[in-house]
């Protein structure tokens, strides 16, 4: 549990990082806000379709906010690998 949140603060250290050195902090956090949070409610939309639907809790919306649509492929990846989906 510790190694995983090890891993969460890194990534979010590297994305901080990404968006500080882009030269537009905050256009890029927005940006990339926008395309997760977007990402994340049209899996929503079409979970009903696909065998491996996302919720939407407090941890799948920090993960599209900060990471993008690329944070919300690698959750539907993650739930079809420890699910079985």
């Amino acid at each position: 549990m510790v190694l995983l949140r090890v891993a969460e603060c890194t990534a979010v250290l590297c994305f901080l990082f990404a968006f500080k050195h882009s030269g537009h902090f905050f256009k890029a956090f927005f940006m990339t806000a926008v395309q997760g949070v977007a990402a994340l409610f049209a899996v929503v939309l079409i979970g009903q379709f696909i065998s491996v639907p996302l919720g939407i809790n407090p941890l799948t919306l920090t993960a599209g906010i900060l990471g993008g649509t690329p944070a919300v492929i690698m959750l539907l990846l993650i739930n079809a690998v420890l699910c079985g989906g």
